[in-house]
């Protein structure tokens, strides 16, 4: 997105967003998944249950004439997939296809025998997403299962991806640049931006890099850190501010101004990242689009480096 004013002197105004050039739209599967679970636990029987009831029949076709109603604006959507089932994942698939014509994108979880994924891409699918992996990420076992994902998938001569792959959850910045995704989503950005923070990446010789874990640098002027040495821009030393206001100049976000009151408030004079949140969330957005812009372009090779071995998982 492209937003060409930053300070409004109205933190009501409408932003001005520019235009999304691709839209991916969520199923609301973890949802199900929770509703799934509380039906489990008051009529005593297992998750699944719920899966073949009125009611989730009834939200599938719900979703699948809310995709139809706004075609025009939905680029690709995701299937009602079942948390972490591929029989049931895999029936909604053929459900919304067969029954109402759609074309959502196929979902494998992690911890799924990877044959499932060998089977969508069998079956002539060239969009396939990679979801329950939140809170995972971390997990070495994790990483292993997307290497062997992306092994698979990149096995030809040229090593790039013989279909396009979207990350569900995918916030760590490591996996982000390990693997050649088409798409991912994260909600990162704004819940670093709410709680006071903006994401900066280092400088070398001059220049801001983007193949390192950035800085989580706390802006807020009503941050709890804002008295913490290293932890807050008003911390830093006149040389480090120096960096990222350098940062903010390139990115088009201001860092705001404010006034002190006699009695420790203080009144905002100018909307930046120091004074208000939705500034934080632009800056954080800049962040990723720099990031994007610093990579190889789509598609690009994947070569194993530091592979994590793990047994099971099917064999491909």
């Amino acid at each position: 997105m492209v937003r060409e004013k930053l300070n409004l002197p109205d933190p009501n105004e409408d932003w001005e967003c520019g235009c999304v050039k691709s839209h991916f739209l969520d199923s609301g599967a973890f949802t199900i998944w929770t509703k799934a679970a509380e039906y489990a636990k008051e009529n005593k029987t297992d998750q699944w249950a719920y899966y073949d009831t009125p009611d989730f029949y009834e939200y599938l076709d719900s979703y699948a004439a809310f995709v139809q109603k706004f075609h025009y604006a939905i680029d690709h959507y995701a299937n009602v997939d079942a948390i972490p089932n591929p029989e049931l994942t895999y029936r909604n698939q053929k459900y919304l296809e067969q029954t109402h014509g759609l074309n959502p994108v196929p979902v494998v979880h992690y911890r799924t025998s990877l044959d499932w994924l060998k089977r969508y891409v069998d079956e002539g699918y060239d969009f396939i997403a990679l979801g329950g992996l939140v809170g995972s990420l971390t997990q070495e076992h994790c990483r292993g299962w997307l290497d062997r994902c992306f092994d698979f998938l990149c096995d030809n001569l040229s090593r790039c991806p013989r279909v396009r792959i979207h990350g569900f959850g995918v916030t760590s910045y490591e996996l982000l640049l390990r693997y050649p995704w088409y798409s991912v989503d994260s909600t990162s950005w704004t819940k670093i931006g709410a709680f006071g923070g903006i994401s900066v990446p280092h400088q070398r010789r001059g220049e801001f890099v983007f193949t390192e874990q950035p800085y989580i640098l706390g802006v807020s002027i009503d941050s709890p850190k804002r008295r913490e040495r290293g932890y807050h821009y008003f911390t830093l030393s006149s040389g480090e501010k120096a960096i990222v206001r350098k940062w903010l100049s390139d990115i088009g976000v201001g860092l705001g101004k404010w006034k002190w009151n006699p009695d420790g408030t203080y009144e905002v004079l100018e909307y930046g990242v120091v004074t208000r949140h939705v500034e934080r969330r632009y800056a954080n957005l800049m962040f990723y689009q720099r990031m994007v812009e610093s990579m190889p372009a789509y598609p690009f090779p994947f070569h194993l480096k530091n592979r994590v071995s793990i047994k099971g998982f099917g064999l491909i």
